[in-house]
């Protein structure tokens, strides 16, 4: 058994972006009793290796769920989207769960969402999207200036490695925190051929797509082959124009003239805080599931007649992750 005198959190994913969040985990090492499920030998051998090295630990992996009993505080989802409803539904049929931090795409079917949406609320569990960018302190900053000017912000984002299929919905979510409005919708879609991504199984596109707020903010993604890879925002509000370069971290104003750099803020500084704060009852600053299903369905009813013409959109599933 855990030990049960220590809150649990049971981190199901140990891939990429699961070992980060192994790794986030290391200052709350002490406090918590960390439960790992993967299905790779491998990926559990890094991840128990690294969990044993930070001071204090308490840990349990196994290969699936039967070897991890008990409830939980607050599971982190770092699986693919595909499988992941009939996972959360074995989740709340073995355990208790106070809150559960799911990877984006949460859901790669809009029925999900709502299914899901009614299975946590019957449960009492907290359902959050990890769209971390709501956390970054420049981004923070920007909302409150923002919200100071009483004026609409413009967002463009430009670039060829963004992924505007499986990482649209970071910047539709981000146009959500930077409004201060939930309400999103797409206005104009533009999207080639979807084309395999990198895990097998998915695809990707290229294209733009458009979205707006009720009050008048708005978001343009343009993803290109041809484009320069690193990711450029440009945030117009007021008589403010500003262009962000996430990789370098420079932020300029309209006349090319820097005003500041401030590197990207890296998963593994972003976890202890988020699941410190849930564990105290206090809100962690990412969207919850109704909020960031409205940001997912703007992506996918953008993207949806694209992969319908390719002929992959099966039982009302998008192969995004």
């Amino acid at each position: 058994m855990q030990n049960k005198f220590k809150p649990a959190v049971l981190l199901i994913g140990l891939g990429n972006i699961g070992f980060r969040h192994l790794q986030g985990l290391e200052p709350l090492s002490k406090q918590i009793a960390l439960d790992g499920m993967d299905p790779s030998g491998a990926a559990l051998d890094r991840a128990r290796s690294q969990w044993a090295s930070y001071a204090g630990s308490t840990g349990r992996f196994a290969e699936n769920l039967s070897g991890l009993d008990g409830d939980a505080q607050v599971v982190i989802l770092a699986t693919p989207a595909d499988g992941r409803e009939s996972l959360i539904e074995t989740i709340l049929t073995d355990r208790k769960v106070g809150t559960m931090v799911i990877e984006k795409v949460a859901f790669n079917a809009r029925g999900s969402f709502t299914r899901m949406a009614s299975r946590l609320e019957a449960d009492g569990v907290l359902g959050v999207v990890n769209c971390p960018r709501r956390l970054w302190p420049r981004y923070r900053a920007l909302a409150e200036r923002i919200r100071l000017t009483g004026t609409p912000v413009r967002m463009t984002v430009r670039g060829s490695n963004i992924g505007l299929a499986c990482n649209g919905v970071h910047f539709i979510d981000l146009l959500q925190m930077l409004a201060g409005e939930a309400e999103v919708r797409p206005t104009d879609s533009r999207i080639s051929d979807p084309f395999p991504a990198k895990r097998e199984g998915y695809y990707e596109v290229f294209g733009s797509s458009s979205y707006g707020t009720p009050s008048g903010s708005s978001l343009t993604l343009v993803v290109e082959a041809d484009a320069p890879k690193q990711t450029e925002i440009q945030l117009e509000f007021g008589d403010t124009t500003l262009t962000i370069v996430e990789a370098t971290g420079v932020m300029s104003d309209e006349r090319d003239e820097i005003i500041d750099v401030v590197r990207a803020v890296y998963q593994s500084e972003l976890t202890a805080e988020v699941v410190a704060k849930l564990l105290s009852g206090q809100d962690c600053g990412l969207p919850d599931l109704t909020v960031s299903a409205i940001a997912h369905n703007a992506l996918f009813v953008a993207l949806e007649p694209a992969f319908d013409r390719a002929g992959l959109m099966a039982q009302g599933r998008l192969p995004i992750t």
